[in-house]
């Protein structure tokens, strides 16, 4: 992508859907972030200095200048509102990444909530979202889990 795109990690956890992205060649424009645990931000702000200095073409520092306040530190507080002042709008191209574990299970549902706002708010072009869960799962390890493998098709 020429044009660059913004990317939401709201499970942000060390940067990884970042770090695919610039190793694939995609400039971020914004970079917005969110993530419950204070070390796992901490880390994530090391990241983003250390990824900008290997990617500068496509992780301007200015991209995620605003990347630990634009939306709330957890996705289950993310509204409509919020995204549209984050910049979610027609002609933006959006893309969220969302990888979780057993720990972080619980808020998948707010994860889903968001890529269906995502989808209302942005239809031109439409948002890339890439979910999944860290680890294979060779038996659920909760009923949430369990609950949301039957959902997808599962159990896997």
């Amino acid at each position: 992508m020429q044009r660059g795109i913004t990317l939401y990690e709201p499970l942000g956890g060390a940067c990884t859907g970042l770090e695919s992205c610039l190793r694939n060649g995609i400039r971020v424009n914004q970079y917005l972030y969110s993530d419950t645990s204070p070390e796992a931000r901490g880390v994530a702000a090391i990241r983003l200095a250390a990824l900008t200095a290997a990617y500068p073409e496509l992780l301007p520092p200015e991209a995620w200048r605003d990347a630990f306040s634009s939306l709330p530190a957890d996705v289950k507080e993310v509204t409509r509102e919020q995204l549209r002042a984050a910049g979610v709008q027609d002609g933006n191209a959006w893309m969220m990444v969302a990888f979780w574990d057993a720990e972080s299970v619980q808020a998948v549902p707010s994860v889903l909530r968001v890529v269906e706002l995502l989808q209302e708010l942005v239809t031109e072009p439409r948002p890339a979202c890439i979910l999944g869960r860290c680890a294979p799962i060779h038996a659920a390890e909760s009923d949430k889990e369990e609950q949301l493998a039957l959902c997808w098709g599962g159990p896997y």
